[in-house]
């Protein structure tokens, strides 16, 4: 009986093992599941074996009620150990899912698959809520191991469907008893493999459950970054083209202490990076390789620690628009201001609540890198190309007020070198290092230049050896540079038509020292050899130089400058160059604004200036000398307060024998002539005192020889040959003195215009007045020279007219291009009565033989006249007072005679004629005057001259 018993339960116990409890547990998993979650769970087939309890579970499959697949899985195995249950225990020896497969789905309304199964419950009563939780039973899983399983992902959110694969996926977990929480010997294992070929490693041991510790290590082979890429691709405007993350690193996690939780010996290296951007076919970014070496990272400590960082063979390529936006943060930016708002509010967030992290990098290496910049925004574009870029970096900490050491080295433009070296200190900031730059073109900056002004830099090299330091002192940036300047091969010229403008071979800065805080800047010595100006006077008055800025940059130029000089004196800047040494230097100047085009080229300048300066006091000296054209010389010596030349001024600058032809325009343009030969010497003296000019200008000519008058209308023409001719002595010499004064402080005071004014008005004022100009010259009262006086009828030069002759042929004899003219003069009243009486004393001589006439002998010539002698006696008898008859009637007796004498107008101008040869013939035989200078005018009639004294006109004139 008892048999029987056994033998119906065992029959009945393996019905139900085999085939009820298999459709007992199909039919509750599936109404469990129908119950607490939208959807429907499908289970091909449950096996289970009520003697070693195994359970297999085939072909399950999780649906939503619109039928959408969420998961399946091929097969689940639990083997159970069904003597524990005797221990109080469950023993678990194994849980196996083969081919688990799981899709997620993210939809554009923000909503995933798995939220369609998810059944809104009913808050818990209060009973529930505060009910003690349930105590579990000793578990004991040997393994529990996922094989051949996969996840898909897809989001329909990123303007392309994002998709994503996990497959194979194994995963394994040995080892686990609730009982020794304390301890164990757990592991886990979980490897999985991308669908873009990428791989996930992931191992730990379960050194503890409670608290629970772990320790393992994890690694990722050969990530994709296109495919994560394709995830944010809306968010930003670049494209990782290719590229594949490889890392590895030791992880230990310690719940009861979590200040030991770390991540060691951690290693990631990027390879093969490539960035485009979004619908372009063209490479912005390429990196061989990121090395990220002997990283450990203790997160609950917030510290770091990097052994190294190597950045290897990157190339970047980086433009400008011409709206000067820059491309990579357009490309970096959130696309849209919704979502670049958002992520600006969560860093914003994120900075205020993170806490510093102390971090330590050991070495930085950059090799091997390149950066193109391509700049729009200016016309023409520029492209700067910078590579061969090496930066050396070690000890980075960020632990306050650490330093750390660095070395950088750069290639511009594929010739021009860059390299600094030195240490950084950080909070507060400070730098000390050494900066040099090697044969950097200055060319390529030329479109930059080009924004203001019509200038390019077709050649020169810019060196620099400096020694710098930086620190943050209070609100303000101090910057200190020591060092030497060196530009080599300088060439400037005009971008318009080419023309050369300034060029030098060298400007060396010798020992240079640059400060921020307080501005200034000292230079020892700066040497400029070969230095070359090109100036110019344009057609319309325009110089060259003038007219090289553009309009607009002009007007802001000046407007900056207008308020910098209205800002305080306390960000005033303090200049000191104690020498400048200027050798083997030219200048070219030329002005075709005047009537005859005018080039000069001043060559050979060599010569020093002391003491340059902008600080209030300093005095600087200069001496300078050169060679002007082929045989003329220049110096410029003295002294000048560089800061305020108004203030102080004392130079000499002398010209010696300049070629007078050369600047025949100016004298074409200043009184009509063109000038074919003589030589020029200046030598003109400046001093200035508180504005006050005071100018001593020696202008010396010799030999001048004066050519074409120049015809137009433009032109006012001066008697320049006559002015030359008066200022020029024997030996061909004009010596003019010339000062200057007034005060530069007023608007109308113009220096040059002042010269010339003053120049015409000595020439106007010697051409209108030769006899004053000369009498100032030799010393005499000029108006005596003007005429010569003779007595009435009368060709005799007496001693005061001698001397006058006398002084006029000292004159002509130094003024070698002078003529006398005289005007043959008589006075028709005074020399025909001096003639008539001349031939009355010679009629009575020949009557009497007496050089006196009586009144006898004048009766007899006065009756044989025709004359009434009786008549004229009546006449005085009348008139006469009392004892004077005698001699009022031989008085007029005597004026009757004079007056019937004949005298024509032939004599008296035979008698013009005699005093002009009297004259001749003095000047020319006694006082060695040349004939040449000596010549006649038209005979000259005249009355009323007063004294008996007749004055004949001298005239000063051009031979």
């Amino acid at each position: 009986m008892y048999k029987k018993i056994l033998g119906v339960a065992f029959i009945l116990y393996t019905l139900f093992g085999f085939i009820l409890l298999p459709l007992i547990i199909k039919s509750q998993i599936e109404d469990i599941a129908a119950q607490e979650t939208n959807s429907k769970l499908y289970i091909d087939d449950v096996y289970f074996n009520p003697f070693n309890f195994k359970i297999q579970l085939s072909g399950i499959v999780l649906e939503t009620l619109e039928k959408e697949q969420i998961a399946s899985l091929d097969m689940l195995l639990i083997d159970l150990e069904p003597h524990s249950l005797f221990m109080a225990a469950l023993h678990i020896k194994s849980v196996i899912f083969q081919r688990p497969q799981i899709s997620i789905s993210h939809y554009k309304n923000g909503l995933f698959n798995f939220s369609k199964i998810i059944k809104e419950r009913a808050d818990e009563p209060a009973d529930e809520v505060n009910k003690e939780p349930l105590r579990l039973p000793r578990v004991i899983f040997d393994t529990l191991m996922v094989d051949n399983g996969s996840v898909s992902y897809e989001d329909f959110n990123p303007s392309s469907k994002f998709e994503l694969t996990l497959t194979p996926i194994s995963f394994k977990l040995t080892d686990i008893d609730t009982k020794d929480i304390a301890s164990s010997d757990a592991s886990l294992r979980f490897n999985t493999a991308l669908s873009d070929g990428g791989e996930v490693a992931f191992r730990g041991d379960v050194l503890s459950l409670s608290p629970l510790k772990l320790e393992g290590n994890l690694k990722l082979d050969a990530v994709k970054l296109y495919t994560n890429w394709k995830y944010i691709q809306d968010k930003t405007g670049i494209e990782i083209a290719d590229g594949a993350i490889y890392m590895s690193a030791d992880y230990y996690l310690n719940l009861d202490d979590l200040n030991a939780t770390k991540i060691d010996n951690a290693n990631l290296r990027l390879a093969n990076l490539r960035v485009k951007p979004q619908a372009k076919n063209e490479d912005i970014l390429k990196l061989l390789a990121l090395n990220v070496d002997g990283v450990i990272v203790k997160p609950m400590m917030q510290d770091v620690y990097v052994k190294s960082i190597e950045l290897e063979q990157l190339s970047a390529e980086i433009k400008r628009d011409k709206e000067g936006k820059i491309d990579w943060i357009g490309y970096l930016q959130p696309q849209t201001p919704a979502l670049e708002e958002k992520v600006s509010q969560k860093e914003t967030n994120t900075a205020e609540k993170s806490a510093k992290w102390n971090t330590k990098i050991d070495d930085v290496s950059l090799k091997n890198i390149a950066v193109i910049l391509h700049d729009k925004s200016i016309e023409p574009s520029v492209k700067i190309t910078l590579d061969k870029i090496e930066l050396y970096a070690k000890n980075i900490s960020s632990k306050e007020g650490s330093r750390f050491t660095y070395d950088m080295a750069l290639r511009v433009n594929g010739k021009g070198g860059i390299r600094s070296k030195g240490d950084i200190k950080h909070t507060p900031l400070e730098q000390k290092g050494s900066l040099e730059l090697k044969k950097i073109a200055l060319k390529d900056f030329t479109p930059y230049l080009q924004e203001a002004a019509y200038i390019k830099i077709d050649d020169g090299a810019l060196n620099i050896v400096a020694k710098t330091a930086y620190k943050q002192k209070d609100a303000k940036d101090d910057i200190r540079v020591d060092g030497n300047l060196k530009i080599d091969d300088f060439l400037l010229n005009e971008s318009r038509d080419g023309a050369k403008l300034a060029s030098f071979k060298t400007a060396d800065i010798k020992s240079f020292s640059f400060k921020s805080d307080p501005n200034s800047l000292q230079i020892d010595e700066l040497l400029l050899d070969s230095l070359y100006v090109d100036a110019v006077i344009n057609r319309d008055k325009s110089m060259n130089f003038s007219k090289l800025a553009k309009e607009s940059q002009s007007k802001e130029a000046a407007k900056k400058e207008e308020q910098t000089q209205s800002k305080d004196g306390k960000d005033s800047f303090a200049f000191n160059l104690l020498k400048l040494r200027i050798t083997n230097s030219s200048a070219h100047f030329a002005d075709y604004s005047l009537p005859i085009d005018f080039k000069t080229f001043i060559h050979d300048l060599n010569g020093e200036i002391h003491a340059i300066s902008n600080v209030k006091g300093e005095v600087s000296d200069i001496d300078i000398d050169g060679v002007v054209d082929e045989y003329g010389s220049t110096k410029l010596k003295g002294s000048l307060n560089s800061s305020d030349v108004k203030s102080y001024l004392d130079i000499d600058f002398n010209f010696k024998n300049l070629d007078l032809s050369s600047v025949s325009g100016y004298s074409a343009e200043f009184a009509g002539y063109k000038i074919d030969k003589g030589k020029l010497f200046l030598d003109l003296k400046y001093n200035i005192e508180n504005s006050e000019l005071k100018s001593k200008n020696s202008i010396i000519i010799r030999n001048i020889e004066l050519g074409d008058t120049i015809e137009d209308e433009n032109i006012t023409k001066l008697p320049l040959g006559f002015a030359i001719a008066l200022l020029e002595d024997k030996d061909g010499v004009i010596d003019i003195d010339l000062p200057i004064e007034g005060n530069i402080d007023k608007p109308d005071f113009k220096y040059g215009a002042l010269i010339v004014k003053t120049l015409a008005n000595l020439i106007v004022k010697a051409v209108a007045s030769p006899f004053k100009f000369l009498g100032a010259m030799m010393g005499i009262d000029a108006e005596k020279l003007k005429t010569l006086e003779f007595e009435a009828g009368e060709a005799i030069l007496l001693p005061p007219q001698r001397e006058k002759l006398d002084n006029l042929a000292d004159i002509l004899v130094k003024k070698p291009k002078l003529s006398l003219a005289l005007t043959s003069t008589f006075d028709k009243e005074l020399d025909l009565r001096a003639l008539k009486a001349k031939k009355l004393d010679q009629k009575v001589f020949e009557i009497s033989k007496e050089e006196h006439p009586t009144t006898k002998v004048l009766q007899k010539i006065y009756a044989k006249a025709g004359g009434d002698v009786d008549g004229l006696k009546e006449s005085i008898e009348k008139s006469a007072k009392e004892g004077m008859f005698d001699i009022e009637y031989k008085k007029a007796l005597y004026e009757r005679c004079v007056d019937i004498q004949n005298v024509d107008r032939s004599e008296l101008e035979d008698l013009a004629n005699t005093r002009a040869d009297a004259v001749q013939t003095y000047l020319s035989a006694t006082k060695g005057v040349d004939a040449k200078a000596l010549h006649r005018k038209d005979i000259k009639e005249i009355s009323g001259s007063k004294s008996d004294v007749i004055s004949s006109e001298l005239e000063i004139e051009l031979k």
